[in-house]
């Protein structure tokens, strides 16, 4: 749990970093779009969560052919505790615009941990019918396909 302001700041700076970045990989009115987007709420957001996975020390069962099985449990565990906190009225927002070796150096994680998300936890800045994006016109949703075998 992030509460040091300093801290803050220096996972801000990052995503600032990044954000200019991607903003470069759009032209006309997409870029205008995406640099209107309020893509973070780092220092706004009463909880910072960073959520970090640590490679087990020795073999783990069911990982034998998938290894990365681990990270996806903790990804799971992300999409449990986002579906918690919206049953609780609450929001969350993955900052996905984020250096996981820049996050390492700006938060304390354990040895040998990678930080997989930053997380912004607090009440929502809006009540949206619809998801933000599409509501602001950046993409539709994509209807599930789904192949039956």
């Amino acid at each position: 749990v992030i509460e040091d302001r300093g801290v803050r700041e220096a996972v801000h700076e990052g995503f600032r970093t990044v954000r200019r970045a991607e903003s470069e990989r759009f032209d006309g009115r997409r870029r205008e779009l995406y640099d209107s987007l309020r893509l973070e709420g780092i220092l706004q957001a009463p909880v910072g969560l960073v959520v970090s996975h640590r490679p087990p020390a020795g073999p783990v069962l069911g990982t034998t052919s998938v290894p990365a099985a681990t990270e996806y449990s903790v990804v799971a565990a992300i999409t449990l505790l986002w579906l918690a906190v919206t049953a609780e009225g609450l929001g969350m927002g993955w900052v996905s615009l984020v250096d996981p070796d820049h996050l390492s150096d700006s938060v304390p994680v354990p040895d040998g941990a990678r930080p997989l998300a930053y997380l912004c936890l607090g009440h929502p800045a809006l009540e949206l019918d619809e998801p933000l994006l599409q509501t602001v016109g950046w993409g539709r949703r994509s209807p599930l396909s789904v192949d039956w075998v």
